[in-house]
């Protein structure tokens, strides 16, 4: 095939859901013509297809990078040299490079699109972020990225309900659009409905299994949900503290007193995960089996709040003095359990989008 008709080839590749089939072709041709332009702008396309790490971005910069100096005048490039700097943080460049898209296509919806974008990743919204976004309705009312881009500006400035609507507005015109469910389930998972959250994380891993963001944000729903388990499990823990203590109080009160409170910690655990169950739906069962898949400590953290139920179930069964020694060691794990769980989860940083 000759060099255009590599070209047509990738395109059908990266529009095909193809982009590291794509990639080899483009990879190839490069390395016989490194200033074939059109070539480099496609490769930097599919780097940022293939993966949402940072090695993929830095591979599109040096691609579109390239692309640009041999042709400045293509809006394509630029806004393929955007998104990868903001996908290594590098706002500032982003920015600029997405003005000058817009720059030279300023007839384009996209490249207005780009430069809206670029400003809600640097969390940076000006006036001209605005006329970005409304050049971009004006140009293309009916495309799906328009609206998640006014949706993106509209939470970064706060306002949520037109976040929301324009998310909505997104997955009705494409079902598909992963980032757009997963930007209506992180509003869900701030608003406390971690049910209804993970059901969109795992609907938008069903679309994009090799997510980054979607894995991210699952564990975070995974995170608070158990987080919630603990609260119930050390509030449980501390007041049996306060029952064994009571060493005037009699062996039937004490008895009654620790099977009521066990019975209350059961029905409050199990009303939260039914709660779950029904805001996920079909999802609940796929949210429960990702723990594992996609983050050992939380599973490891899993595990130690179902022993600690467990042990202050047996704990009603016991004298006072083993059952007040139970509550100390279950009390030592959640605590220690909690505070290496905390640690962790604060290193962790969140893709870059």
């Amino acid at each position: 095939m000759n060099g255009a008709d590599d070209h047509t080839m990738a395109r059908l590749l990266i529009e095909a859901n193809r982009p590291a089939d794509a990639l080899r072709i483009l990879s190839g041709m490069v390395a016989e013509s490194p200033d074939d332009a059109v070539a480099l702008r496609l490769l930097a396309q599919a780097h940022l297809l293939v993966s949402e790490g940072r090695q993929a971005a830095a591979a599109a910069v040096g691609a579109a990078e390239h692309a640009v100096a041999l042709d400045g005048g293509n809006a394509f490039g630029w806004r393929m040299l955007s998104i990868a700097y903001g996908r290594l943080a590098r706002h500032s460049e982003a920015r600029d490079a997405a003005r000058a898209a817009q720059r030279v296509s300023p007839d384009q919806w996209a490249s207005h699109v780009a430069v809206a974008n670029a400003d809600s990743s640097a969390k940076h919204i000006t006036h001209e972020t605005h006329a970005a976004v409304a050049a971009a309705l004006r140009l293309g009312p009916n495309e799906a990225d328009v609206h998640f881009v006014a949706g993106r500006v509209a939470a970064v400035t706060g306002n949520v309900a037109l976040a929301t609507q324009e998310y909505q507005t997104t997955l009705g015109i494409n079902p598909e659009h992963a980032a757009a469910r997963n930007n209506l389930a992180v509003i869900e998972m701030r608003r406390g409905d971690t049910g209804r959250a993970a059901a969109g994380f795992i609907g938008m891993l069903a679309i994009d299994p090799n997510s980054v963001l979607a894995q991210y944000n699952l564990r975070v729903a995974a995170l608070r949900a158990l987080r919630i388990v603990n609260v119930v499990l050390v509030i449980t823990v501390l007041i049996g503290f306060n029952i064994f203590g009571q060493l005037s109080t009699g062996a039937d009160s004490l008895h009654a007193w620790a099977i009521g409170m066990a019975v209350v910690s059961a029905a409050c655990i199990v009303a939260y995960v039914l709660w779950i169950r029904r805001k996920a739906g079909v999802y609940f069962g796929r949210f429960v089996r990702s723990i594992p898949r996609t983050d050992k400590l939380l599973t490891a953290w899993a595990t130690i709040l179902t022993i600690s139920f467990v042990g202050i179930i047996v704990a009603v069964f016991l004298p006072s003095n083993l059952a007040g020694y139970l509550y100390e060691i279950i009390w030592q794990m959640l605590f220690v359990s909690f505070l290496v769980v905390l640690i962790v989860s604060r290193t962790r940083k969140p893709p870059v989008g």
